[in-house]
């Protein structure tokens, strides 16, 4: 596989990201793209009246979009680097984020020149932005990676964990107030986040630096059967957490919880997610080892059922708010040490090179995809008279739940399997 980096002798000899300047791209750059990967289908329910399956549609076409950005950054950032070598990869981030900003606020200023929004003008902006996000994060994992190695690398990535994962969290908060009455006001918003952050990149060194492998002692031989396992684990754990935000919408609504109160709610698992990478952070004793992978699968599994089941097996609504809550918290536990771990040895084994992210982002968006589509056989079912209307929840968690165990089953197979 060809490194994506724009020179080939440069990246070795750059100097290393600070770590500042990188926390700092991604505490305002997850904002908005949280807001928008998370949040968008409240904002489409609010300002086009989505319902489930419209959103689950929306979903799919934004993992498609993700996983194209994603896998296409290397080997585009390659042609670029031997057609045009004054072209630096910071300048491509620069590029993004003015791009990012475009995208953000194109469906507000469509709105202010139209008595009611098109479905168009909120979708095909936010289907672009989608994958200008997917090229995006394997760049900044990149810095953050580059020239880093053990002790100082784990301290990185539990940093940048904390500061994106508390970002987006954050995200639902302050849209609050704003996801009824000016969901586009939300977009414009982000917008201008992506415009600020534009100063931010050139802190960074013109190119990622690459590691060394003889200055750093090599990384155990079981990581590399680590990564194999959570590489089939990361998608997993979007897969159940884009069903999760597909349903959530409606499910808030069932449950009768007031609109202001709705993504605060839905914010749960991204507030235990933040805990979770802190401690994780701190704590170092899951390196290398396999049981915290094994029961952060069991966690996924057991905290999406709870929420998807939460509104159709509570006995009233408020003891369906506080299972979804139970089950949010659940799978929040259980997504958050995936991920680390996937960017960990991702990280660790992959040279902290372009396409090492990549692969990483690429992994992300195919869960993306993978739940919307169920939620959408699931609905599709349903109209078609094949199952039950009352019955759809159960439906969805058996669907899901088949996949995610097979899924499991696959990465523990795979990881133990590999020969190293």
């Amino acid at each position: 596989m060809p490194t994506a980096t724009i020179s080939p002798s440069s990246p070795s000899r750059a100097s290393v990201a600070p770590l500042w300047a990188v926390l700092a791209i991604t505490l305002i750059g997850s904002l908005g793209t949280g807001a928008v990967t998370n949040g968008v289908f409240f904002l489409a329910k609010s300002g086009l009246n989505f319902d489930t399956a419209q959103n689950a549609q929306l979903g799919i076409l934004l993992g498609l979009t993700y996983i194209a950005g994603a896998l296409a950054i290397g080997p585009a950032l390659l042609r670029l680097a031997r057609h045009a070598s004054a072209i630096s990869t910071r300048a491509v981030l620069v590029a993004l984020h003015a791009v990012l900003a475009l995208l953000a606020t194109t469906p507000w200023l469509i709105n202010a020149t139209t008595s009611s929004l098109p479905g168009w003008a909120l979708v095909v902006p936010i289907a672009i932005y989608m994958p200008a996000t997917g090229a995006l994060w394997p760049i900044v994992e990149s810095h953050l990676a580059g020239g880093r190695r053990g002790v100082p690398l784990r301290r990185a990535i539990g940093r940048f964990n904390i500061i994106w994962s508390s970002a987006v969290a954050a995200s639902y908060w302050l849209m609050a107030p704003l996801v009824e009455s000016a969901p586009l006001t939300v977009l414009a918003g982000l917008g201008a986040l992506h415009l600020a952050t534009i100063p931010l990149l050139f802190a960074l060194p013109r190119e990622p630096r690459k590691h060394v492998d003889d200055e750093h002692e090599p990384h155990p031989p079981v990581y590399a059967r680590l990564l194999a396992a959570v590489r089939i684990l990361l998608p997993t754990s979007y897969l159940l957490s884009s069903t999760i935000n597909v349903v959530l919408p409606t499910a808030v609504n069932r449950l009768a919880v007031p609109t202001e109160w709705q993504t605060p709610v839905a914010s749960t698992y991204l507030v235990v997610r933040v805990l979770v990478f802190a401690g994780m952070e701190r704590w170092h004793g899951w390196h290398g080892r396999w049981w915290p992978v094994v029961v952060a699968a069991a966690f996924m599994l057991v905290g999406t059922a709870l929420t998807v089941l939460s509104p159709a097996i509570a006995p009233t609504p408020s003891a369906g708010v506080a299972l979804l809550m139970v089950g949010l918290a659940t799978f929040g536990i259980g997504m958050s040490a995936t991920y680390c771990a996937a960017l960990y040895y991702a990280m660790e084994v992959g040279a902290a090179e372009v396409n090492a992210g990549g692969t990483h982002e690429a992994l992300i968006g195919i869960g993306y995809t993978l739940g919307p589509a169920g939620i959408l056989a699931v609905s599709m079912a349903a109209d078609r008279g094949l199952i039950d209307p009352g019955s759809s929840d159960a439906a969805l968690a058996l669907l899901v739940g088949v996949m995610a165990l097979a899924a499991v089953a696959v990465a523990i197979g795979r990881g133990k399997a590999r020969k190293v």
